[in-house]
């Protein structure tokens, strides 16, 4: 990607609601850290019986270019950040709009816990001894 582009983007992603700073972009060496230190937290999670891999991070540092972004409370990321899954099937995520989750509240097959995060109850009994 062409420096210009690069400029642009940035100048684009610094006017989001909530993004106080561009640090960098992060380089090879800068990208091999972090999933070096990210492959080391996953090996120490298990949960539900199942290895935990935080995709996410891993799909974000395959792109052509990364920025590192600090942000504040005000930023609103895109739902869901954090999805929870067993083999391919998701059983869990945050959701951020409050109807939704008020739909779910208090309905069999769904644990609302923290600030957001449902899992599917209904869906890990089908996945017992698959994940």
């Amino acid at each position: 990607m062409s420096v210009k582009c690069i400029e642009k983007v940035c100048s684009i992603v610094k006017q989001c609601k909530g993004v106080c700073s561009i640090v960098k972009e992060l380089d090879d060496s800068d990208r091999k850290k972090i999933l070096k230190l990210e492959i080391a937290e996953e090996n120490k999670l298990v949960q539900f019986g199942a290895s935990i891999e935080n995709q996410g991070v891993k799909d974000v540092l395959s792109r052509d270019v990364v920025l590192l972004v600090v942000n504040d409370p005000n930023f609103e990321y895109r739902d869901p950040t954090i999805v929870l899954k067993a083999n391919e099937e998701v059983v869990g995520e945050v959701i951020s709009d409050p109807a939704k989750l008020n739909e779910m509240k208090g309905k069999p097959g769904y644990l609302i816990t923290g600030k957001g995060f449902v899992i599917y109850t209904h869906k890990l009994r089908n996945k017992k001894g698959s994940l």
